[in-house]
């Protein structure tokens, strides 16, 4: 069986992650520009037979015509652009948040750097608890010559 493939899926699946966001934003920017285009042509077409109705109207009706056709297309094509705008900006903050966060291996090794390295931190646990052990000798050998010291007077 053989497989045929899109230009546009191998482009996808070839791409490294800086490509693939600029093809991601280059369909973005195509969809939000058809859907503005299909949307007035929508308008525009539901206009037709105001457009068709004209050519039988007086001259001095057509001004008002064509600024309530005009409007109506500025109208909707500012409302979709407002929604479109309104939805790109969300996804571009979720994509933003979605790529500040830290992987598995990145929070360990902030961990582990945080922290400290274990070897070093396990010699200066060992020098302090040498120290600990040499204080503590100390201080038992000093009592001891205190209690000694009572014993004989």
């Amino acid at each position: 069986m053989r497989w045929l493939y899109h230009p546009l899926l191998l482009l996808i699946a070839r791409s490294t992650d800086s490509q693939m966001a600029a093809q991601l934003e280059f369909l973005k920017a195509a969809f939000k520009l058809g859907a503005v285009s299909l949307l007035g042509l929508m308008v525009l077409r539901s206009t037709q037979n105001s457009v068709v109705n004209a050519l039988f109207m007086e001259p001095s009706a057509l001004p008002t015509l064509i600024l309530e056709m005009a409007s109506r297309l500025v109208a909707t094509l500012a409302v979709a652009t407002i929604v479109l705008v309104a939805a790109d900006v969300v996804w571009s903050r979720v994509s933003w948040q979605r790529e500040l966060r830290m992987t598995r291996q990145e929070v360990k090794d902030e961990l582990k750097q945080a922290d400290g390295d274990p070897i070093v931190k396990a010699r200066l646990r060992s020098l302090a608890r040498d120290r600990m052990r040499k204080h503590s000798r100390a201080a038992v050998i000093k009592q001891n010559d205190v209690q000694l010291f009572r014993t004989f007077i």
